[in-house]
């Protein structure tokens, strides 16, 4: 019998407001691995529909908290519980979302 896995995962939700009036969320995962203040931060986008909820993400997020790296989630607009606010929304190839959310990201570093 196959037994399917899944991880508990803490985030602390950061939404963020963009020009347009859409919004993305950083999810910054908590875990009982505590990475130092410089340590390297992992930004992971999701797929398509999913989010920081995802047994995929929660994985990743896991994984790089054991190496002691600081992971957080890029919410897309609409996804994993945020409104749709804007004319704009989720869309694979428009990149400006994530540029504003490596900015913030590196804010952190």
């Amino acid at each position: 019998m196959l037994r399917q896995l899944t991880l508990r995962s803490a985030y602390a939700r950061e939404v963020h407001s963009m020009r347009d009036g859409g919004c993305i969320a950083l999810d910054w995962h908590r875990s009982g691995h505590e990475a130092a203040p410089d340590a390297p931060i992992l930004l992971v986008l999701h797929g398509i529909t999913g989010g920081s909820q995802e047994g995929y993400v929660k994985w990743v997020c896991h994984t790089a908290a054991e190496r002691r790296w600081r992971p957080v989630v890029m919410n897309f607009r609409g996804c994993a519980g945020l409104s749709v606010t804007s004319p704009q929304a989720y869309n694979a190839i428009f990149t400006d979302d994530v540029r504003e959310a490596v900015v913030s990201v590196q804010r952190c570093g």
